[in-house]
Parts: structure tokens; C-alpha cells; sequence
């Protein structure tokens, strides 16, 4: 249970990305729970007890566990589960990580709440390095996260904000919307971003986005690069950011659609 200093010391991870993260600050031992898809570092997948998924986890083996934290984030993880720790007196920390900046924020946070501010500040320095950049122009990108219907990351989106700070313009409605063909194809984006995570896309679907899409470039990113928040926010800004730089040199004009863009 908690320690002297009031501190986590029994943790429950709800989200990938953070147990990852906790593991990366050297606390994995803390770990008693972990959701199916917490798979990273490969040793937990052996070592922390599964507690069924992000969004529905089963709350008898969790609270089984009698952990003094579980790590929640706002757009992984369920109200619903909220609500069942609080009537439970569960304390649980429900980060809601939707730019970077708020990455950054999230990291001093946690690390607080786990008593390792040394390395929450050291993450928190490794994101803004990667911001300190100078900024590019923006390139009109979809970043697509699923098929039937195709789902995409539009603004508001963490993975938006992760794209606009690399040079990239993101487009579609607000949040997580799901469009159509035709709505797809209207959006006529320079860049197509689809990344392996959390859907492997597949020769078809790219065959078929290239009928849909036949000005735009495709790129296959690391999906965990990009998707994985505070635990690879600053491998997401490295790959995004060299791949802005390949397209064309900084301060050049852009047209979108030119091969050379």
C-alpha cells in the first residue's frame, strides 16, 4: 500500500503507455495490474496480473489486487471505470493527455504521485527538446486509425496536436470521427498517415485509399510512436519531425501536391 510519504506503491496501469512509462522510471516492481494491452516492457506480459481490457476491466481482479493507485487517461480508459474506483475508495489518477503540452504536464503529475519527480522532469525536459525545433511549415495530413468506418484523429486529438508540432496539418472534424468514402476523399489530403497501431492496415486497404486518395502521399508510421502517449511522445516528435524534414527543406514553399512536397 502507499508508503511513509504518502506515495503509490501499489499500481494498477490501465493504460499501455503508462505502464510503460512507470516501468521506463524504474518502478516497474510497483506494477500489481496491467490491462491485456499493456504488453510493454515484454517482461510485465509475464510478471503483472491481467485485469481484462482498457475500456471494460474486470473490477473484482482489480480491486483484488488492493491497489493504492490506479492510472487512468481520459480518452483510453472508461467514465464508467472511474465511477466503479470511487464508489470502491480506490484512489486512481485520470490524466487527460490531449496535446503535448499537456503531455508534459502529465509526466510532472504522475511522477508526483509515484515520488519519482527526478524522472518525470527528465521525460517532460526530453519532450520540450523536441519541440525546441524550429517549426515547419504545415503539410495537410489524415492520420486514419481505422477501417469500416474509416476512423480518423481530427482536431482536439492528441495526435493532432503530436502532427501540428511536427509540421503537419491535420484534418477531418473535430475529436475521433468516423467518415465515409465520400467524406474521405473530399478532405483531399497531401499526406496519409496510417500507422500499425491500434489497426494493421493492411496492401488492400492502402489499395483502396489510393483510389480514394490519388494526389496524397502514404506513410506507415511506428503506430506506438505516434499513439502511445508520454511513454514515446518524444519518439513520436523524432519520427514525425525527419520525416517533415525529408519532404523538403525548411523555409522552401510548399505546394501540397507537387511530388517533390
Amino acid at each position: 500500500m502507499s508508503g511513509k510519504d504518502g506515495r503509490a506503491r501499489q499500481i494498477v496501469s490501465l493504460v499501455p503507455s503508462l505502464t510503460e512509462q512507470v516501468a521506463s522510471w524504474g518502478l516497474g516492481e510497483r506494477l500489481v495490474g496491467r490491462t491485456r494491452y499493456c504488453v510493454q516492457p515484454a517482461w510485465v506480459v509475464d510478471r503483472i496480473p491481467e485485469v481484462g481490457g482498457t475500456k471494460n476491466p474486470d473490477m473484482a481482479r482489480l480491486l483484488a489486487l488492493q491497489p493504492d493507485l490506479v492510472l487512468l487517461e481520459c480518452s483510453e480508459n472508461s467514465r464508467e471505470t472511474a465511477v466503479a474506483l470511487e464508489s470502491a475508495h480506490v484512489p486512481f489518477l485520470a490524466l487527460n493527455i490531449h496535446s503535448v503540452d499537456a503531455c508534459i504536464r502529465a509526466s510532472r503529475e504522475m511522477a508526483w504521485s509515484l515520488g519519482c519527480e527526478a524522472q518525470g522532469e527528465a521525460t517532460a525536459q526530453r519532450i520540450k527538446a523536441r519541440l525546441a525545433d524550429r517549426p515547419l511549415p504545415a503539410l495537410p495530413a489524415v492520420v486514419l486509425l481505422w477501417r469500416n468506418p474509416w476512423i480518423l484523429a481530427g482536431e482536439g486529438t492528441y495526435l493532432a496536436d503530436l502532427l501540428r508540432c511536427s509540421g503537419f496539418q491535420a484534418l477531418g472534424p473535430h475529436g475521433y470521427a468516423r467518415l465515409s468514402d465520400e467524406a474521405l476523399a473530399d478532405l483531399d489530403p497531401a499526406h496519409v498517415f496510417l500507422p500499425d497501431d491500434p489497426y494493421p492496415f493492411t496492401a488492400t486497404d492502402a489499395a483502396d485509399l489510393r483510389r480514394l486518395l490519388p494526389r496524397a502521399r502514404f506513410h506507415a508510421p511506428d503506430g506506438r510512436a505516434l499513439a502511445w502517449v508520454l511513454s514515446r511522445t518524444a519518439d513520436g516528435l523524432r519520427v514525425l519531425k525527419d520525416l517533415r524534414i525529408s519532404l523538403a527543406p525548411p523555409g522552401v514553399p510548399h505546394d501540397p501536391h507537387h511530388p517533390a512536397s
